[in-house]
């Protein structure tokens, strides 16, 4: 079976993931706030609510290349 140390790490490891993508679940908003002038629908902050870290991680890299907010919110899983 798998040692105490290597499940610790493991769930150490998805305790960090969380808390970043909760960051990020609450960073983004503010972030497109200032990049785009705009705020976030309520359907976007809901989206955004639903993504994972790879998703939030992305739409935080998209924030440098996009030049409007449709076109980030069109990037938003449904």
């Amino acid at each position: 079976g798998a040692s105490a140390e290597a499940v610790a790490g493991e769930v150490a490891g998805a305790w960090i993931a969380e808390g970043q993508a909760r960051m990020l679940r609450q960073l983004l908003p503010t972030l497109a706030r200032y990049r785009f002038g705009a705020s976030l629908p309520v359907e976007a902050e809901r989206r955004l609510s639903a993504c994972d870290e790879a998703q939030l991680l992305h739409l935080q890299a998209l924030l440098e290349t996009e030049t409007n907010l449709d076109a980030w919110l069109a990037a938003l899983p449904v």
